[in-house]
């Protein structure tokens, strides 16, 4: 037992309090509330600390049942104890540490009875959180902020205070206390993360009421400190930092917020402080921009893109890449223009990002873009930019294709695309005569590609894709085929050979991959990255984009 919470501190007070803390060990109801009366008033000259063996005594663990009754004095004197205010300043933070245990037992028992004077609700979870703000920066404090179940009840205050005490200054200190909790509550250095962050962002979702109502806390707790007021940046980073921790990927949470507009929400409160010096701002800033780029990684990828880029992402990102090193990285700089870049297969982003990009010609133009550590990086990603929106604007001047090739790589006939039909298992082959489907059955091996063509075509989700955008991704597969048309060709073995298109990112590649007759091709993440059938005959190219979702076999 740390030594602050033995008996002999009591003997330590002067003699005018040595009597009531000697009651209130005893278990005097009148005697404890006075002294945590005592223990709030800041202006005291008494040793608070003095008075920790009392709260250790009456947190001892309940030995019979019928002490954890409401009306037992054993619970009556917990209860008024566990609003004993602790101050690190005043009291060894050890001793805290080792008083936690009892506290939090205590507290699950009697929450939400609340037995002070003011009789407000909220009292017993204010108290939670002060405690826990006074041990926060003890070595064992993250091993407690950990405690399953504590998210909750956090949550809950962080729900209250938001919506009834946000502009009262008495509850400074309350508000501090709730932003340290979401800070260093993540332990970022944890291996098994996966199902051990999604539990705990179960925590808050039941502490707000629900799915909906989380997302509600979070939405409205980025709008109300995004103002780009020094004293915002505390409140912002920290949930930047806890939503990065327990991103659930594309769960039903992060379904939630993205409906209710967090991406253009973040875009213009990381904008607000981008001009700001404070050294606090650095990781503040930093986990906002993480959690944006995983934002737009969320499937359907597009619509957000579209958001960010409309809520002014493009001039943000240019800033940070010529101004700002301190808050963003290269490195992150350079995979969120990657992704930015690979985006650019989605026929409905590239007026708006061509917009925004055409903004930013002077800024380009200008001495200070040239010494940009990414200068590079957004060089191609204007390139490709204007590329597939010149490929997309001749697309919609273009009249519709008639025509097409057979599927049976031993013809080739290229006419009318109604006169062929199509394979009604897979919905993917189209041949122009009942032969060459027999022919392409037995000999090409469409038996067995038929059932893993059915799996991976554009048509199923996650991976659907509109009419249009289908039409614009084979627009630009035929003309990156036409561009490499002549070295593909000398390259290609007939039977098993087939031509990627990786459009993940600032480099474009187009390579010929050699599959032999029962080969596994390695998963392909993403629908950036397309395969294209080529032909063994004259050349010619067989128009179907597959898409690789499982690991797939293929002649």
């Amino acid at each position: 037992m740390h030594p602050a919470l033995t008996d002999e501190n009591l003997k330590g007070l002067p003699a005018t309090l040595r009597t009531l803390a000697l009651e209130a060990y005893q278990g005097s109801r009148a005697a404890l509330q006075e002294i945590v009366k005592l223990s709030r008033r800041r202006d005291t000259s008494i040793e608070r600390a003095l008075f920790l063996p009392i709260v250790y005594h009456h947190l001892r663990p309940p030995t019979q049942p019928d002490e954890c009754s409401l009306d037992h004095p054993r619970a009556i004197a917990a209860r008024i104890v566990l609003h004993f205010r602790v101050f690190k300043n005043d009291m060894p933070t050890e001793a805290l540490v080792e008083l936690w245990p009892r506290y939090w037992s205590w507290f699950q028992i009697s929450n939400p009875i609340e037995t002070d004077d003011t009789g407000k609700p909220e009292h017993n979870l204010i108290s939670l959180v002060l405690f826990l703000f006074e041990i926060f920066e003890h070595p064992g404090s993250m091993a407690i902020f950990q405690t399953p179940g504590l998210r909750l009840y956090v949550c809950q205050l962080w729900n209250l205070m938001l919506l009834e005490h946000i502009h009262d200054p008495s509850y400074t200190v309350i508000y501090k206390a709730i932003w340290a909790f979401l800070r260093f509550s993540c332990d970022l250095d944890k291996s098994d993360s996966s199902t051990t962050r999604l539990e705990e962002l179960q925590e808050f979702i039941d502490g707000a009421g629900g799915v909906a109502d989380f997302a509600a806390l979070v939405i409205r707790h980025i709008a109300l400190f995004s103002s780009g007021r020094q004293q915002d940046v505390l409140p912002l980073g920290s949930l930047f930092c806890l939503l990065g921790y327990i991103d659930s990927g594309d769960g039903p949470f992060r379904c939630e917020i993205i409906s209710r507009g967090v991406v253009q929400l973040v875009v213009r409160a990381l904008a607000a402080f981008q001009n700001l010096t404070a050294e606090s701002l650095v990781t503040p800033f930093t986990y906002g921009f993480v959690f944006i780029r995983s934002l737009l990684s969320t499937h359907p990828v597009y619509p957000w893109v579209k958001q960010a880029v409309k809520a002014g992402f493009l001039p943000l990102l240019m800033h940070c890449s010529m101004r700002r090193q301190d808050l963003v990285k290269p490195k992150l700089l350079v995979e969120v223009i990657n992704h930015l870049a690979s985006s650019c297969i989605y026929p409905s982003v590239l007026p708006r990002l061509g917009t925004s990009m055409t903004g930013l010609r002077e800024i380009m133009a200008g001495p200070q873009f040239h010494n940009c550590p990414v200068r590079a990086q957004w060089l191609k990603f204007k390139a490709i930019l204007f590329a597939q929106l010149s490929t997309l604007n001749k697309l919609e001047a273009s009249a519709p294709v008639t025509e097409r090739a057979c599927d049976n790589l031993d013809c080739g006939k290229i006419q009318d695309k109604l006169m062929f039909h199509r394979c009604a298992a897979c919905k993917c082959m189209y041949y122009c005569s009942d032969t060459c489907q027999r022919h392409d059955w037995a000999g090409g091996s469409h038996r067995d590609e038929c059932g893993m063509l059915r799996n991976i075509r554009l048509e199923n989700p996650p991976f659907s894709l509109t009419t249009t955008q289908k039409q614009f991704i084979l627009a630009l597969v035929s003309e990156g085929y036409q561009q490499h048309r002549d070295v593909l060709l000398a390259k290609q073995t007939p039977g098993c050979s087939f031509v990627q298109f990786n459009f993940s990112g600032l480099d474009k590649e187009v390579n010929n991959i050699f599959v032999p007759k029962g080969c596994q091709i390695s998963e392909l993440p993403g629908l950036q990255q397309l395969l294209l059938r080529a032909s063994r005959k004259d050349g010619l190219v067989v128009p179907t984009v597959e898409h690789a979702q499982y690991r797939i076999r293929t002649r």
